[in-house]
Parts: structure tokens; C-alpha cells; sequence
């Protein structure tokens, strides 16, 4: 069986991220802030 890593983010880099999300659907186009948000955290 293989160990879970915890990964934990500050809430200030939670709130960046969540920033990056709304611009990207002000700018119309969600898909790529999502995509975006999604390889960062696959980091």
C-alpha cells in the first residue's frame, strides 16, 4: 500500500489562486484558468 502525502497550502496562496481563477472567467474563459490552477497544484 503507498503513503498519502498532505499537501497543505497558506490561505494567502489559496486566495492568489482563487484570483486567478476569476480572472480567467472575466475573461471568458474558464477552461484555462482551471486548466492553469490544476497544473500548478500538479506540481
Amino acid at each position: 500500500m503507498s503513503k498519502k502525502l498532505v499537501v497543505t497550502f497558506a490561505e494567502s496562496a489559496v486566495l492568489d489562486l482563487e484570483d486567478i481563477r476569476d480572472y480567467y472567467q472575466e475573461q471568458h474563459v474558464p477552461e484555462i484558468g482551471e486548466r492553469f490552477l490544476r497544473e500548478i497544484v500538479a506540481l
